[in-house]
């Protein structure tokens, strides 16, 4: 079973705000969180690292 990550998890493994996290799900396709309350979101930990390497690899093809 993948872990649920919060934002804050996000954001550091992206090393980014968490405001830029919730601009790159609207400017770029980055996976959205699951909804789990109404204050409680998270984000399935295989989809953001395989968002991870997509931008890696599409960096290194340029």
């Amino acid at each position: 079973m993948d872990q649920l990550l919060t934002a804050k998890e996000v954001a550091s493994r992206l090393r980014v705000t968490i405001r830029t996290l919730y601009r790159r799900i609207d400017d770029s396709g980055f996976p959205l969180p699951i909804r789990l309350g109404p204050n409680c979101v998270r984000w399935n930990e295989t989809e953001v690292q395989q968002w991870i390497d997509r931008r890696r690899e599409l960096s290194m093809a340029a």
